[in-house]
């Protein structure tokens, strides 16, 4: 089978797997709009009402199965068909399926479809069989794959090269080994960066994100808490939202982390704490909760420009008020010294008559 370019096999896959917890079968419909079909499991007489595969069985079962394919086009189409590993999106966490023609490790191996390809009239649906095969050593706990119908067109990439467009859908298979069940998770590489406003008296935007690794054998659902805080302990916010729905064993995702209206108070610590998020007769193992933590600068810029420009105009009103009162002084000064210059020139004095000796006769 001819294995795609990831970047087109990602376009194809978002259309796939929109079938778990759907009650209705899971369809698709091709880019130019004018073939549509669907799988779901089905018995040797059509659709079952399942909605998925889930099996429980122990190490070296043959299981035994079918899937409908029905076309829903107006012409016939020729379908491939395969099986393929459970996998979860890197970014976003959901489910998904191991690219076509990429070899299988796990239950997409174990898992052998009765035929390559099917022609399936319009308006029709057909059964196909296929087989599941647990090894003797298969390890305990859940293991997913799924069975799906593809076609594959012909496109035209970014560059203008011709490409193949495979689009699929299929439904899931969920096989439990028996076996000790082990819950476990560990959490990396926790990053947080604040994004300001230029409004000063408002709070930015704090966006972060770490991963999160299924390290145990069963699948997961996860709720994290994370806590902003600045100096001194100051909390700043508290968010509580699902780290993760449906986690396979061994699977790596990333998860976000994200905030608003956080105030620039200089050093921001954030503080994630990841859970199980227990759910009534999911069949998991008790998980030891993980924690990340992690610092940013959210430096409030605008508001030091308000508080600079504000010092400036302090600066240059108290300098303006000593220019103005040095000239004041100095213009002082100068009419007190034309005062006293004036005061010291004296107006001419009479003169004083000479005192003389008059004989007085007598």
């Amino acid at each position: 089978m001819k294995k795609f370019p990831a970047a087109v096999l990602s376009v194809a896959i978002a259309g796939l797997l929109a079938f778990a917890g759907a009650s209705v079968p899971t369809s698709a419909q091709a880019a130019d709009g004018d073939v549509t079909w669907s799988v779901e499991p089905s018995g040797p007489q059509g659709p079952d009402g399942r909605l998925l595969y889930d099996y429980s069985v122990d190490p070296g079962t043959v299981i035994s199965d079918t899937m409908a394919i029905t076309n829903y086009s107006s012409t016939p189409q020729t379908f491939q068909l395969y099986a393929a590993d459970g996998l979860n999106d890197f970014d976003n966490g959901q489910f998904s399926l191991q690219s076509g023609g990429t070899p299988n490790a796990d239950l997409g191996a174990w898992t052998s479809i009765d035929a390559a390809e099917v022609t399936i009239e319009p308006g029709s649906s057909q059964a196909i069989g296929f087989t599941v095969t647990v090894p003797t050593n298969a390890t305990p706990g859940d293991h997913s794959a799924g069975v799906v119908a593809s076609i594959t067109r012909k496109g035209t990439g970014d560059g203008g090269q011709a490409i193949d467009v495979e689009q699929r859908v299929g439904a899931r298979i969920y096989l439990r080994v028996s076996g000790t069940i082990v819950g476990g998770i560990n959490t990396q590489g926790l990053v947080a960066n604040y994004d300001g406003v230029l409004n000063p008296f408002a709070g930015g935007d704090l966006e972060g994100s770490y991963t999160v690794q299924n390290t145990g054998n069963t699948r997961l659902n996860l709720e994290q808490t994370a806590q902003i805080s600045g100096p001194f302990g100051i909390r700043l916010a508290t968010l509580s939202s699902d780290a993760a729905t449906n986690l396979l064993p061994g699977q790596i995702i990333s998860v976000p982390v994200v905030s608003s209206a956080i105030l620039p108070l200089g050093l921001l610590t954030v503080d994630v704490e990841v859970r199980q998020k227990v759910q009534p007769g999911a069949g998991t193992a008790d998980v030891t909760p993980a924690t990340e933590s992690a610092s940013t600068w959210a430096m409030p810029w605008s508001m030091l420009a308000v508080i600079a420009l504000l010092a400036l105009l302090v600066v240059v009103i108290v300098w303006r008020r000593r220019v103005h009162n040095a000239r004041l002084r100095a213009a002082i000064a100068f009419l007190q010294e034309q005062s006293r210059d004036s005061a010291g020139v004296a107006a001419p004095a009479s003169p004083t008559p000479a005192s003389e000796s008059v004989p007085v006769r007598s």
